[in-house]
């Protein structure tokens, strides 16, 4: 098993590392898998908003390749992005940012929240729900349209969304909710959901 890995540089518009460069992301026409993970989700989403990477990531996915998100990316797929850094380090009112919106392809509303049971703050410090806490986190959710999803991801696990056959697996150590209208269904690790 030797897989070929490729790191895509497509950093930023406008250099020569631009996310619209047809040569750097010739990799992306045949991966199989494509791997995005942490960094800013609100600097992701203007980076990839309507670029040619974005669209040959989602092509990719129609054609098989599996798509793979980890923390700040999570955010940045959704319909609605949680501005972490701006609200959590930089002290601005809570608000939300459209996303990438990967899952309208599926007609999901679906918004993704990682760090779901942050606990670094210990007691002093609410940092769930992706270091916000659940007070904001609540403020932040009633900001979204009435017919929005949001999946939280507890740290340490994952959800496969699998298409074909319409299901979740939960896997790893904690649990996933899914927020709608702000009450959380939470869903345990080794759970099928629909």
């Amino acid at each position: 098993y030797k897989p070929q890995i490729d790191v895509i540089p497509a950093r930023k518009r406008g250099t020569d590392f631009s996310p619209d460069d047809p040569e750097i992301l010739k990799p992306l026409l045949t991966a199989d898998m494509i791997f995005m993970g942490p960094g800013s989700p609100t600097y992701a989403i203007r980076q990839l908003q309507n670029s040619l990477a974005w669209d040959l990531t989602r092509a990719r996915h129609r054609f098989g390749a599996t798509l793979i998100f980890a923390s700040a990316a999570t955010i940045s797929v959704g319909a609605w992005a949680l501005p972490v850094y701006e609200i959590f380090k930089v002290g601005e009112d809570v608000h939300s940012v459209p996303g990438l919106n990967l899952f309208a392809d599926f007609g999901l509303p679906l918004s993704i929240i990682p760090h779901w049971n942050n606990a670094e703050g210990g007691i002093d410090l609410d940092t769930s729900r992706c270091f916000v806490g659940l007070d904001r986190f609540n403020v932040w959710c009633d900001t979204l349209p009435p017919d929005s999803t949001t999946l939280g991801l507890d740290e340490h696990t994952g959800i496969i969304i699998a298409f074909q056959s319409s299901e979740c697996q939960v896997l790893g150590v904690s649990s996933v909710s899914l927020v709608r209208e702000c009450d959380p269904e939470i869903y345990g690790a080794g759970s099928t959901v629909p």
